[in-house]
């Protein structure tokens, strides 16, 4: 049995909405959010985001500060859940206004909160191979403000394309919710890369729900280093012969800050490919949660799934949380996973001081091997990005 958390419901019930949201407004009234009993939740508190009042921004998006980097190219610019024509170089939204009929139901009471205040984000229909990423890319500005967008993006049949989701800070408390729906038909191909360095003082709770069908290949790559409380949660579902996820993931923490990758892999036919590399590197008090579930269904036969969680702790205060689960139900597959927590090996770090590194010099060179090793996959395009915030984090310790 589940046990919520109705800390803050009727405050957010009587927010400001779109019409037709009522059934999600409902759903979160009747449901509360996911509280410390609740299993999924369990490592991950959110009492204190809940005793926190945040509000929308209604009307016309405000302008980032001057210190926020946009990317290059194609781009949607959205600041505190808003669409900003002005900083965007792409305009295909999607509208507050749009019909509801195939939105993510709603599993948690943060995904139902999004249903009810969501106001814009990407609806988006890729085909082709497309030659230079397309980026989402999300701004805070704090002062308290909620941010729920929704993205839908659709693959057709052999399409190939890289997606870039940018979650930034421009200082102060916020809470972001956000939901990314993404389609593959036959064949498609998505590289879907989450970066996230939002403020300190903010929240961040992302959904991400995949449907791949025959053929088709999604690779995702989370790097979480920036907000108090970051969770991101990925369910993909394998409904076609021969679909495929590799999904990587990367927690920096230090501080006391909060990251929770939450994975659920679903494989529902056969000959179907998952693979998990999910890691941790935590300073000071800081914590990162891994839940990681692979479901075989009975017809899933020759299935194949592997599933390593490692955690590298540079502090004794710092915490990992590590739950990798296998849910089998088919005989003829192949099925593995394992977990390590440690700290940086002693040997390693004696055989680079023999070489002339200092110790500062030789830790932060292991430390950039271990976290960097989940980046190895990525292509050329979006290969930067990701290092970029690696590097930043590192420099800031």
């Amino acid at each position: 049995m589940r046990h919520r958390d109705h800390t803050g419901v009727e405050r957010y019930a009587a927010l400001p909405r779109p019409e037709g949201r009522e059934g999600a407004i409902e759903a979160l009234q009747a449901h509360g959010f996911p509280g410390r009993r609740d299993e999924d939740w369990y490592y991950t508190p959110t009492k204190r985001l809940l005793e926190q009042a945040f509000t929308p921004v209604v009307g016309a998006a405000r302008s980032p500060g001057e210190g926020v980097v946009l990317p290059e190219g194609d781009r949607l610019v959205f600041v505190d859940g808003l669409f900003h024509a002005g900083l965007s170089t792409v305009h295909d939204v999607l509208a507050a206004d749009a019909p509801a009929e195939g939105l993510l139901e709603a599993p948690t009471g943060f995904d139902a909160l999004n249903t009810a205040l969501w106001r814009s984000g990407a609806r988006i229909e890729l085909t082709g191979e497309r030659t230079t990423p397309l980026h989402l890319v999300h701004v805070s500005t704090g002062d308290h403000r909620l941010a729920a967008v929704r993205h839908r993006l659709t693959l057709s049949a052999g399409a190939k394309a890289e997606v870039v989701e940018h979650y930034l800070g421009d200082g102060g408390p916020a809470l972001v919710t956000a939901v990314t729906e993404l389609q593959l038909e036959q064949g498609a191909e998505l590289e879907h890369l989450l970066l996230q360095a939002a403020d300190e003082a903010s929240h961040h709770i992302h959904t991400v729900r995949v449907v791949a069908q025959a053929e088709s290949t999604y690779r995702s790559t989370s790097v979480q280093r920036g907000a108090g409380l970051a969770r991101v949660a990925t369910h993909v579902e394998l409904l076609g012969e021969g679909a495929q996820t590799q999904l990587a993931g990367l927690a920096l923490g230090r501080g006391s800050r909060h990251v929770d990758h939450h994975v659920l892999v679903d494989h529902a036919v056969p000959r179907c490919r998952s693979e998990q590399d999910v890691r941790s590197v935590l300073d000071d008090t800081s914590r990162s949660v891994f839940t990681g579930k692979v479901v075989v269904r009975v017809d899933a036969q020759q299935s194949h799934s592997e599933q390593t969680n490692h955690n590298l702790l540079l502090s004794d205060d710092a915490v990992a949380h590590t739950r990798p689960q296998l849910e089998i139900y088919a005989d003829d597959v192949s099925c593995a996973h394992g977990a390590t927590v440690g700290s940086i090996d002693d040997e390693s770090l004696f055989y680079l001081r023999q070489r002339g590194l200092s110790a500062t010099q030789a830790r932060g060179l292991l430390m950039e091997g271990f976290a960097r090793a989940v980046l190895q996959g990525l292509p050329e395009g979006l290969h930067p990005l990701a290092e970029a915030h690696v590097a930043a984090w590192l420099e800031a310790r």
